[in-house]
């Protein structure tokens, strides 16, 4: 179970539904409809290719603060799991499109300023 599921299961129905009033209060079905098929992918980062949506460009902008505030509460176990499992994906969706030797030039500067 992932975060956003853990998140969501301990919000009760009630509060569930209070929130999607909350955000869609002034919404037509129409528009909620168009906003599911257009909006959404967008929001999502589906965008057109080197375009960044606007959750892509809010977790950039979030996930360090969560590493240097909350993370360090989390047990060592669970640091060590997400570390090995955010790295190997950053390497891989990072050096999408790049040459072997564009690769290792990245994971060598990794490693120096994992030293550093």
């Amino acid at each position: 179970m992932n975060e956003m599921d853990k998140m969501m299961d301990c919000m009760s129905k009630e509060d569930k539904n209070k929130m999607m009033q909350k955000c869609c209060s002034d919404m037509k079905l129409e528009d909620m409809q168009n906003f599911m098929e257009t909006g959404m992918p967008e929001m999502m980062g589906c965008c057109k290719e080197g375009e960044t949506g606007m959750i892509s460009k809010m977790m950039i902008e979030m996930m360090p603060n969560y590493l240097s505030m909350i993370f360090p509460e989390d047990s060592k176990e669970n640091r060590i799991e997400f570390t090995k499992k955010m790295i190997s994906i950053l390497i891989e969706k990072c050096t999408e499109g790049m040459s072997v030797e564009e690769k290792k030039d990245l994971i060598i500067k990794v490693v120096d300023q994992l030293k550093a």
